[in-house]
């Protein structure tokens, strides 16, 4: 069993007030537990957790991520991990990791080596990086002393039990957070804090200790294709030339950001126009728009459905799904007008493939979108937009969250994959030449592992669309 002590988060990190007003603790506080369950969630075949806990944030995030509740009885954190471990063991569990909701940098691997490195019948600690205390503890069922005591005072006051004990030191989990702390780092795609120092630059700080990058800044730097992309190039050769260079490498935790043409065209998603029949319909309203009837009759081939059709302007859904213009068939920086090319026919897969190939051939591990530009009602002008997303969650919910007043947000969920698209299309623009681009800095979700994901996730189903 998985136990995971939540303490009332409005009086969490009082040692941090001469730094943060007590809605930024708050906020922080909060910030760490999601991270922990989350982290907890994405495990696949952990034992089953449980939030000890009379917080009702920790409780709606139990809800949340379908984990057990143990009411805290305010006795305290080492009264309420005993009682805890006693109702576990009494239900029948043999063991109990005890994981707090305060870890700043926590790590599924590492939680994975504490399990791997378990005794039979013993225990696992894991001490903070201060020596003072417990940041991690796998232990039988006899055991029931406090997490957060160090494990040198555990052996001195039950020697009998941490007889079998074993240390595990160098983690990531062992961090913790002081008054000196103030160094942002990017841990499994999530921004957290640790001890100043704690880590050494290059090593995934957002910001090194000698101020070559401000905290938080988010770098934008563009990827020039070199060559025309013709059907069955292999993009991803084309993209590790092109940032070789352009002096570039690739890092992990960066974002490639890809125009979805280049995508359409290693893919031979392109059809030359004269092969195309345009149909009675297509001939009649291309005439009376002077439109090239070909471009009609592949836009309503593409479509699932015409949304709205006036004064020459065709609006569809295409069969992924997206609302837009034509159906995305563009004759632009094709070939000058003998080719139009078409969406992706699964824009996910394609960012998921693009993912997988830079990953083993170049050993990183990177977030992957495919942009298209859209138009939007309302607004003039095109913006660009996430059509397919690998390796990140395309979209962020904050519901649950309090504000700096400590209001509490009911319906922001953020589309950050379309935020970064927009974000991209500031280098890669229609007359730029860079189809390409690398967003590096901006600390992105990992994809959730349990299966909602990808650029879907960001169509709105035509139950909650108001204008459907």
């Amino acid at each position: 069993m998985i136990l995971v002590p939540v303490k009332i988060l409005a009086n969490a990190k009082q040692r941090l007030s001469a730094v943060l007003a007590p809605e930024e603790r708050f906020a922080l506080a909060q910030a760490m537990c999601e991270d922990v369950l989350e982290t907890l969630a994405s495990w696949p075949g952990r034992s089953p957790v449980a939030v000890v806990t009379s917080d009702s944030f920790g409780r709606g995030l139990a809800a949340r991520f379908n984990f057990d509740v143990i009411a805290d009885d305010n006795s305290g954190e080492t009264g309420a991990i005993a009682m805890a471990t006693e109702t576990c063991t009494s239900g029948g569990a043999e063991n109990t990791l005890v994981i707090p909701a305060d870890i700043p940098l926590i790590d599924r691997a590492e939680l994975e080596q504490i399990v791997a490195r378990a005794p039979a019948a013993g225990s696992v600690l894991v001490p903070d990086a201060a020596g003072r205390g417990t940041n991690a503890a796998w232990r039988s069922s006899a055991m029931t002393a406090s997490c957060r005591t160090s494990p040198r005072r555990k052996r001195l006051a039950w020697p009998a039990l941490y007889s079998n004990c074993r240390e595990l030191r160098g983690m990531s989990i062992a961090l913790k957070i002081s008054t000196n702390w103030r160094t942002p780092v990017v841990i499994d795609g999530r921004r957290s804090w640790c001890e100043a120092g704690a880590l050494p630059a290059g090593d995934g700080c957002m910001g090194s200790r000698s101020g070559e990058r401000a905290a938080g800044e988010v770098r934008v730097l563009p990827l020039p294709v070199i060559g025309e992309v013709r059907a069955g190039d292999s993009l991803t050769e084309m993209l590790l030339v092109s940032a070789q260079s352009s002096g570039l490498r690739f890092q992990d935790g960066d974002i490639l950001v890809v125009k979805h043409k280049i995508v359409s065209k290693a893919e031979g998603a392109i059809v030359a126009l004269d092969q195309v029949r345009p149909s009675v319909a297509s001939k009649r309203w291309a005439t009376r728009y002077g439109l090239d009837a070909r471009v009609t009759e592949l836009a309503v081939r593409e479509s699932r459905r015409i949304v709205r059709r006036k004064r020459g302007v065709l609006i569809t859904e295409t069969k992924h799904g997206l609302i837009c213009a034509n159906s995305g068939v563009d004759i632009s920086n094709v070939d000058g007008g003998q080719c139009a090319v078409l969406l992706p026919a699964n824009p996910d897969g394609s960012a998921a493939k693009l993912r997988r190939e830079i990953r083993k051939k170049a050993g990183i591990d990177l977030a992957v979108i495919v942009s298209g530009s859209f138009g939007r009602p309302w607004r003039e002008g095109l913006t660009e937009v996430a059509i397919g997303v690998a390796g990140m969650r395309p979209l962020v919910d904050y519901r649950g969250r309090r504000d700096a007043h400590g209001y509490p947000l009911h319906a922001t969920i953020e589309a950050v994959a379309d935020e970064l698209a927009c974000a991209a299309g500031l280098v890669c623009g229609k007359l730029a030449g860079t189809p390409a681009c690398i967003i590096r800095g901006y600390a992105y979700f990992h994809e959730n592992r349990r299966g909602s994901g990808g650029a879907r996730s960001l169509i709105r189903p035509a139950k909650n669309d108001l204008f459907r």
